[in-house]
This record gives C-alpha cells, sequence and structure tokens, in this order.
C-alpha cells in the first residue's frame, strides 16, 4: 500500500472502488455523442434528484396513511411502518445522499489537491513528509477509521460526513501530486520559471490548470462509490437520525418487514443503486471525454 516518493499511486482499496482506473474496460461501441447523452441524461436526473422532493405533496415527516400500505394508487411505493409516504422518503434520501457525495468529495478535492500540490511543487523533504503522511492514511483500514471516528464523535449524518472525509482525501492527494510533478517538467512551465515568476504564481497559474483533468475525472468516478459507503454506513446505524431520510437507514429498519411488506426494505435499496448507478455512468463518460 505505502509507495515510494517517485513512485506511482498506490491502487485504491477495493471498498473505495478499488481497481486502476486507466486498466477499466471503456463502454463498447463508445462515442462522443454517446458520452454526451449520458451526461445531459445524469444532469438532467440528478436535477430532479435534487428539485422534485420540495414539489411532492407530502413531507419527509408526514403521516400520509396507514402504515405498511403496499404500493397502489393512493401511494404509488406505499407507506413505511409508520404511515410515511415512502416515494417521498426515498427522494429525499436520493437527494440527501447526492449532496452528502458532493460535499465529501469537494472536501477530499480541497484537501488532497492542497496537499498534493505542495508536495509536487516543493518536493524535496516537503514531499517525503507530505507523502508519508499520506501513505500512513492510505495504510489505516479505511471503514475502521469511519467507524473509529463516528464512534468518538457520536452516530449522526454530519460525523459520518467527517469520518468518510477523513480517509477519502489520500487518493487525491497522491492523483495531484503525481499529474503536478508532470506538469512542472512541460516546457511551458520551465519557460515562466526561467522567466523568474514566483513559484505560487507558477503553481495556481500554469501547473494546476493542466493538471484538473485527472482530478476531476477521479472525482466523478467517485460519485457512485462515496453514495454506496455512504448507505452502508447508515445501515449499520452510522447515520442519520431516524426521523430523516436516509436510504440505508431506511432500508436496515425495513428488514424487520421484509417478508411482509417487501417495499419498505427493497425500495430505499433501489433508490441506493439508482443514484450509484447514474453517478458510475457519469463518470464512466466524464473519463472518455476527458481523455480524448
Amino acid at each position: 500500500m505505502i509507495g515510494s516518493v517517485t513512485g506511482a499511486p498506490p491502487r485504491r482499496p477495493a471498498w473505495m472502488g478499488g481497481g486502476s482506473r486507466a486498466g477499466r474496460r471503456r463502454r463498447a461501441g463508445s462515442t462522443p455523442l454517446a458520452d454526451k447523452v449520458i451526461l445531459i441524461g445524469a444532469a438532467l436526473l440528478v436535477a430532479v434528484l435534487l428539485v422534485l422532493p420540495p414539489l411532492l405533496p407530502h413531507g419527509p415527516l408526514d403521516l400520509a396513511g396507514l402504515p405498511l400500505t403496499p404500493p397502489g394508487s393512493a401511494h404509488l411505493l406505499g407507506t413505511d411502518e409508520q404511515g410515511h409516504e415512502l416515494l417521498t422518503r426515498i427522494a429525499y434520501g436520493m437527494r440527501n445522499s447526492l449532496l452528502s457525495a458532493f460535499v465529501i468529495i469537494l472536501s477530499g478535492v480541497a484537501i488532497g489537491g492542497v496537499i498534493g500540490l505542495v508536495a509536487g511543487m516543493a518536493g524535496g523533504w516537503v514531499d517525503a513528509v507530505l507523502m508519508r503522511l499520506t501513505d500512513l492514511f492510505l495504510a489505516l483500514p479505511g471503514p475502521l477509521l469511519v467507524l473509529a471516528v463516528v464512534a468518538a464523535l457520536g452516530p449522526s449524518l454530519q460525523h459520518t460526513l467527517v469520518g468518510v472525509a477523513v480517509v477519502w482525501w489520500p487518493w487525491y492527494a497522491r492523483v495531484t501530486r503525481g499529474q503536478v510533478r508532470a506538469t512542472a517538467r512541460q516546457p511551458h512551465v520551465e519557460a515562466a520559471r526561467l522567466a523568474g515568476l514566483s513559484r505560487l504564481r507558477i503553481a495556481f497559474r500554469h501547473v494546476l490548470p493542466g493538471s484538473l483533468s485527472p482530478i476531476v475525472v477521479t472525482a466523478s468516478l467517485d460519485i457512485g462509490n462515496v453514495v454506496l459507503l455512504l448507505a452502508a454506513l447508515s445501515f449499520l446505524g452510522l447515520g442519520s437520525s431516524d426521523t430523516t431520510p436516509e436510504l440505508g437507514a431506511m432500508s436496515a429498519r425495513g428488514l424487520t418487514y421484509l417478508f411482509s411488506s417487501w417495499w419498505v426494505a427493497v425500495l430505499p435499496a433501489v433508490g441506493v443503486f439508482v443514484v450509484a448507478f447514474v453517478g458510475n455512468f457519469a463518470g464512466d463518460a466524464v473519463r472518455d471525454l476527458v481523455e480524448r
């Protein structure tokens, strides 16, 4: 897991959606037009998920009918064990999952990007210290570290986001550092250095813009992974309170009624699948468009 200072970034562990990004097989018959269509469709679905919930007739805490009412014309996806409209709670849960994934990825890009940029530009002992710190976090068992953080702070959605953010930034630090070191050797950067520009100006004006593509691709591919991890943690009871619509927690509570009222447990899990599926497809489309 721990790599050398000048070596390639280590492979991401399986629980974070491991495997080499470059080694993944492209979709058969993929074209720029198809990728744009996928991106537009994913963007529209995300927009619907973010805009639709407040427009539904019932709120996530409203008692819309009798408990455990099966799906039908009165309640499209049925009601849960308390009588909440399941469609509304799943819609809010999908929105919360997307927003939580965006928060974690943005924090990972911000923290890891700064560390990778400083390490790649400074080199020497600064690079060695920052990369050894990154390797330390990469070597730690991520899920156990998240569990420890949430256990110390208390179970809540905010604390879960903090715990996941703690283990999510090292990969971005590795990706950014490698790309910064490669970009810093380009002729236009050497010319800027010979022209007497400050290291800070070279970093933000010439090196960072040329290093953004792999960071954007990594972030887009991470959406599905973060959604699945958050759902798994909330399924274990490390998410928000019972009143907050969260897909993993809803599915976990519905297991009690799996054989009598299957929709209470299964439909929130389907919501997790849809969000992760859309995130992965959008990430693949972004990767293919950037690599062309």
